[in-house]
């Protein structure tokens, strides 16, 4: 029967693999103090935490549990990545140190929940981190959203130089209209002091020649000269 001590060992084991998001299980052997102690502080530096693991307390924690399919990975010397950050960094440092051993290599894990291989481990070791790759595909979504934007604004600015157009056609008209009625109202008044003026000059030129001729001189003087002889008749009886 179980000790108390092995029953919350099996139970912290499952909690560490129920509250990982990402996990990297890999055969870990071969590695001396030094370089396991380097390897931990590179992975503790990516945000995930390496534990070496007891084959048959994993496997009791694994039983029942949604992490069940990992179980044949549990087999010989071992140790797991857990984080719940992205495990493509760490699948990417445990590739470049596995290089030199032979004796160490990923056997395969979960990613976000989903079981996947050591040869699908070792494609997201050879993924750029996940900061890049949502910025790369930012980008690519945004490349035709921008195109669409530009496809959507040609027409728009072709309706407003038509607008422009018209609007200022509209004011030319208004203008044109405008100085119409002035004109129109300027010219009677020109038109009148000329025929005004032109009616006085002939008035004035056909008039004065014309009293003069209805009043001659010959007319004028017989009186005068009626008068005059009237009174030298008069002074010619009295003196007689």
């Amino acid at each position: 029967m179980p000790s108390k001590e092995k029953k919350e060992r099996v139970a912290q084991i499952r909690k560490w693999f129920e509250d990982a998001d990402s996990l990297l299980v890999l055969k870990y052997r071969g590695l001396r103090v030094t370089e396991a102690n380097q390897l931990r502080t590179q992975i503790r530096n990516n945000n995930a935490r390496l534990r070496v693991l007891k084959n048959t307390l994993t496997r009791l924690a694994l039983a029942g549990t949604p992490r069940e399919e990992i179980i044949p990975m549990i087999d010989g010397p071992i140790a797991v990545v857990f984080t719940n950050d992205d495990i493509a960094p760490v699948a990417k440092l445990i590739r470049d140190l596995s290089r030199g051993h032979d004796e160490l290599f990923m056997i395969g894990g979960v990613f976000q929940g989903t079981t996947i291989t050591a040869e699908q481990m070792g494609t997201l070791a050879t993924l750029p981190p996940r900061d890049v790759m949502v910025a790369r595909m930012i980008g690519q979504m945004a490349a035709p959203l921008s195109g669409l934007v530009g496809v959507c604004a040609g027409p728009i600015r072709k309706m407003l130089g038509v607008l422009a157009a018209i609007a200022e056609k509209k004011e030319k008209e208004a203008g044109s209209t405008g100085a119409g009625p002035d004109s129109t109202e300027e010219g009677p008044e020109v038109e009148g002091e000329d025929r005004s003026s032109g009616g006085v000059e002939s008035v004035t030129e056909d008039e004065a020649p014309g009293g003069a001729e209805s009043e001659p001189e010959g007319e004028s003087d017989p009186s005068g000269d009626e008068s005059s002889g009237g009174e030298e008749e008069a002074t010619d009886k009295q003196e007689r």
